[in-house]
């Protein structure tokens, strides 16, 4: 698999708060239709209801949006109104250079806390070379806390280093023993 130019060089979480917040509690800043008005697409094949624990009966959302004239992954939760209650953290594979889709996306408790975490593969291009524009996975899990999901990039950058990324089958293998903290 390729690597890319450069790799985060901070090994703590990537955490992002509920975006609706204790100062504003009567409704959330985004909805759906306002984030597809500026510009993102859902992917609606790979957004789906679910049941995650703390945040209830959610619309977990698959979405893609240009940035610096590429296409970048983001994900969300909304709720049944189609309020956004929450914004996933930047997804590690946003380091290459262009999204082409996303393979697939599985709701699993890895690290037996109770929580469904979120594990998305996503697919990728560099745009350069011979195989520029074969698209390659990176693998990316999300652990549910208690109103939040974090990354954690080392876990992340090995599972994609030794190409345990193709499917949500190898990353439950390849994690299967992990000691999480």
């Amino acid at each position: 698999m390729p690597r890319p130019a450069e790799t985060r060089s901070e090994n703590k979480p990537a955490v992002t708060e509920p975006v609706s917040s204790l100062d504003s509690p009567e409704s959330p800043k985004e909805t759906v239709n306002s984030l597809v008005a500026n510009g993102l697409q859902v992917i609606e094949n790979q957004s789906f209801e679910v049941e995650l624990n703390h945040w209830g009966k959610a619309k977990f959302i698959s979405g893609k949006h240009l940035k610096d004239g590429v296409f970048k992954a983001s994900f969300y939760l909304a709720n049944e109104q189609g309020n956004i209650i929450y914004s996933f953290p930047e997804f590690n594979g946003n380091e290459w250079p262009s999204f082409e889709g996303i393979r697939a996306v599985s709701f699993k408790d890895l690290n037996q806390d109770g929580l469904k975490d979120v594990i998305i593969i996503a697919e990728y291009i560099t745009g350069a070379g011979e195989k520029g524009t074969t698209p390659f996975p990176v693998a990316s899990i999300y652990f549910q806390k208690a109103k939040s999901f974090e990354a954690l990039s080392d876990l992340d950058e090995k599972i994609n280093s030794a190409g345990k990324n193709e499917t949500v089958e190898e990353v439950l293998n390849f994690t299967r023993g992990w000691k999480f903290e």
